[in-house]
């Protein structure tokens, strides 16, 4: 489903919102806050934090790293933090630079694609063309081998994905106006929400869980397994390496 035909639904949904609306009393739970708990503050400090910390990796810019940045730079937009911003894009200058710009991987992988978010998010703010293009440049890489379905062949039906293939798309999208961008990640999430039990997805899951010993999936529902019932389990327990465990 593209995104065109999501505007009535969206439509109809805000109308449900404004029906639902919390009470007065519901409201001034989120208006008095004890010293220091308050959104602005605990994102003022998480920002902080960020904008003076090393990279996470220091070889490359991975995702974790991605995804705070760009959290830290919504935040200090939002709240009207100027000079916070400049620092921000301070951080991410020298990865433009020769010096720097081995840390950005040119991998075809959901984990480094996702890094076109930010330079996407700065050019939003600041309109300089230099972060449109090596923004734009990422989303348009992710797109370029699609699948037959139309997907990016960088597509895993895993929720976090899902919010970063999506995710730089979206942000292509709102630096540009051109619809193909929102098409793309409206069809990806589209797919993804109903390829749970696919084949690929529940070979992915049996192999997580007999490598990991059952440690990649704590958390998960405790049926999920039944979601392969209908697929061979003949998958071999290939290793994996799942965040950390070396197996």
């Amino acid at each position: 489903m593209h995104c065109r035909a999501l505007i009535p639904l969206l439509a109809a949904g805000t109308t449900i919102l404004a029906a639902a609306r919390p009470s007065v009393a519901q409201q001034t739970d989120f208006a008095n806050w004890p010293a220091g708990t308050s959104p602005a503050e605990i994102g003022k400090r998480v920002a902080e934090h960020f904008v003076v910390a090393p990279h996470q990796d220091l070889r490359r810019i991975i995702y974790p790293e991605v995804c705070a940045w760009y959290g830290a730079l919504t935040f200090a937009q939002l709240s009207g933090d100027k000079d916070l911003s400049a620092r921000l894009v301070k951080r991410f200058d020298p990865l433009m630079m020769p010096a720097e710009s081995a840390l950005v991987s040119k991998e075809r992988h959901v984990d480094f694609s996702v890094f076109g978010t930010v330079p996407l998010e700065i050019y939003i703010e600041t309109k300089e063309q230099k972060y449109l293009d090596m923004g734009k440049a990422v989303a348009d890489r992710q797109w370029s081998d699609p699948t037959p379905d139309g997907l990016t062949s960088e597509t895993r039906f895993w929720i976090d994905d899902m919010y970063m293939i999506t995710a730089v798309e979206v942000q292509a999208y709102r630096a540009t106006g051109d619809a193909k961008y929102i098409d793309r990640a409206s069809l990806e999430m589209g797919l993804a929400s109903t390829s749970s039990s696919s084949p690929t997805d529940c070979s992915t899951m049996l192999r997580m869980s007999r490598s990991t010993g059952g440690a990649a999936t704590v958390g998960w529902p405790p049926e999920w397994p039944n979601c392969c019932a209908r697929f061979p389990r003949t998958i071999p327990a290939a290793p994996v390496f799942w965040r950390g465990t070396g197996r």
